[in-house]
């Protein structure tokens, strides 16, 4: 499954599933379980998405590599990680937590918000409030996160029970 951007890719750096646990790319995991049930409806066969890939259509900078994520990312320690993150930002939208997250420059969130005539971006005491709601807080923090290494089964074997191995 290959989504093609069109806007100017973020600069990012690390592995893709870090990104997915930071909030990021969200749309790759969504298409890899949607791909399935939309072909058996549209096709009437099953079929499975070997991966979700974002490409950019824009060349020439480092910045416009694709971004891949394998079917096989669900078998991992990260998926529980990410699912995880993915409840806690569902919670807070059910919640009706729509923080301010002010992102100017040509490509920035600002630039192409509906919103923009009534935000209060520059409010500072209702920024504040946002910046410090302690819910806010604890999901950012959860979203700080990285990807957990894959344990491999050679430091599986040499680490004793009830112990954690030093790179972890």
């Amino acid at each position: 499954m290959v989504d093609y951007k069109s806007g100017k890719p973020k600069s990012w750096t690390g592995k893709v599933e870090t990104q997915l646990i930071k909030g990021k790319f969200l749309q790759l995991p969504i298409y890899l379980g949607l791909v399935s049930a939309f072909a058996e409806k549209i096709l009437n066969r099953k079929v499975q998405a070997t991966d979700a890939t974002l490409r950019p259509i824009r060349e020439g900078d480092e910045e416009s590599s694709p971004k891949t994520l394998p079917r096989e990312f669900w078998g991992t320690p990260a998926a529980k990680v990410f699912e995880e993150n993915l409840g806690e930002l569902i919670g807070l939208i059910e919640k009706g937590h729509f923080y301010i997250e002010p992102s100017q420059g040509e490509w920035g969130y600002c630039t192409r918000c509906d919103f923009a005539r009534i935000c209060r971006k520059e409010h500072m005491p209702t920024r504040k409030r946002a910046e410090n709601d302690a819910l806010r807080l604890r999901v950012s923090k959860k979203l700080e996160r990285s990807a957990p290494k894959e344990e491999t089964k050679k430091t599986a074997l040499r680490t004793p029970v009830g112990t954690v191995p030093n790179d972890q």
